[in-house]
C-alpha cells in the first residue's frame, strides 16, 4: 500500500504541494510511529534493551512500563518559556491571537510528550566516531563516554526530534545549518562527522546498524536541518546519580575470597559489595543489583546455616 495524494478544493498548487509532502511523510512514519507509541502505553512488550541483557531473558516478555516512565520523568522537566524568529515580531503576524485561540498553552506537553516518544539520536566523540548504541541503559552510554579522548562526547539531533528540556543536564552547545558547520564548530575532523552521519543514516533508512546494533525501533535518519549539539563530556554534562560497582570476589555461595581466592570462614558479601554480575557501569542495568542481592543472599544464607548446623 502506496500513499495516495489528496486534493482539497481551494488550495493553490504550492500549497496543496506543501500539504501532501507533509502528509506523505506522515505516512512514511506511521509504523514506527504506532510501535513506539505502543510501547509507552504499555501494550506491547520491548524485546531487546541493548547489549546488557542477556538474551534468554527477552523470552519473558514483560512490559514494566519504563518507557512510560522515562519519557514522562523527562517531559515534567521541559517548560516552553515562548517562540523566536529570527526574521521579526511574531505577535506583528497575529501569533499571540492564533496562540490563544487555539489553546496551544494547554496543548503543548502533548506535543513534549509525543516528540519524547518518537526521537532519537545518535552520539560522537571527539574524533566524529559513534562509539556506542545510543539505546543502551545510561550507565552503560556514561561508562562508554568516560573511556572517550577526554572524557567528551556530542549527542546529534536534528530539526525533527530537537527538544529543549528545562532541567539541563546535558547543556545545549549550538544549533548549525549544516553538519558542515557543526563539525567546524565542534573541532572535529574535517569529513568525520559527515562520513558518520552518511553512514548512520544510509544503514538507519533500512532500519539497520550493523556497527553497534542499535535497535530498529529507534532507528531513523537525521536529515532535517538544522542540526543541534548538546555535550555529554564529562564535567560539562550533570551525571547526578552513582553507585558502586565492583566490590569483593566472591565464591558461588558468596563467599568473600581473600588474595589467594581462599574462601574466609563466616564472612559474606552479595548485591553490589560483591564482585558478580554487574561489575562496572558498561554490564549494569536499573536492578541488577536487586538481583545480585536476592540470587547470592539467599545462596549466603543457606551456606551459614549449614555451617552452624
Amino acid at each position: 500500500m502506496s500513499f495516495e495524494k489528496i486534493t482539497v478544493p481551494g488550495l493553490s498548487d504550492d500549497e496543496s504541494l506543501t500539504l501532501n509532502h507533509l502528509l506523505e511523510k506522515l505516512y512514511d512514519c506511521q509504523y514506527r510511529n504506532l510501535l513506539r507509541a505502543s510501547y509507552y502505553d504499555g501494550k506491547r512488550a520491548i524485546r531487546q534493551v541493548g547489549s546488557v541483557i542477556p538474551p534468554q531473558y527477552y523470552r519473558l516478555a514483560i512490559a514494566l512500563g519504563w518507557s512510560a516512565k522515562a519519557v514522562d520523568a523527562l517531559g515534567r522537566r521541559c517548560n516552553l518559556d515562548g517562540l523566536l524568529w529570527a526574521n521579526g515580531d511574531l505577535d506583528s503576524l497575529g501569533f499571540r491571537e492564533m496562540w490563544d485561540g487555539n489553546r496551544l498553552r494547554t496543548e503543548i506537553s502533548s506535543g513534549v510528550t509525543e516528540s519524547l516518544i518518537q526521537g532519537t539520536s545518535f552520539v560522537v566523540n571527539t574524533r566524529g566516531e559513534r562509539f556506542v548504541a545510543e539505546d543502551s541503559y545510561h550507565g552503560r552510554t556514561g561508562a562508554m563516554t568516560l573511556a572517550q579522548p577526554g572524557s567528551a562526547a556530542y549527542l546529534i539531533v536534528d530539526a525533527e526530534i530537537f527538544a529543549y528540556p528545562e532541567y539541563q543536564c546535558q547543556p545545549l552547545i549550538d544549533g548549525w545549518e549544516s553538519i558542515v558547520e557543526m563539525e567546524t564548530g565542534l573541532n572535529l575532523p574535517p569529513g568525520s562527522l559527515q562520513k558518520t552521519l552518511a553512514d548512520y543514516n544510509r544503514h538507519a533508512a533500512n532500519g539497520a546498524d550493523p556497527v553497534f546494533h542499535k535497535y530498529p525501533d529507534w532507528l531513523k535518519p537525521l536529515d532535517t536541518a538544522p542540526f543541534a549539539a548538546f555535550d555529554l563530556t564529562l564535567g560539562k554534562a550533570q551525571y547526578l546519580c552513582g553507585l558502586t560497582l565492583g566490590g569483593l570476589r566472591v565464591s558461588e555461595h558468596a563467599e568473600v575470597l581473600d588474595s589467594q581466592g581462599v574462601a574466609i570462614p563466616g564472612l559474606y558479601a552479595a548485591g553490589s559489595a560483591a564482585s558478580t554480575i554487574a561489575q562496572d557501569g558498561i554490564g549494569y542495568a536499573s536492578g541488577t543489583g536487586l538481583g545480585q542481592a536476592s540470587f547470592f543472599g539467599r545462596r549466603a544464607g543457606r551456606h551459614a546455616g549449614q555451617r552452624i548446623a
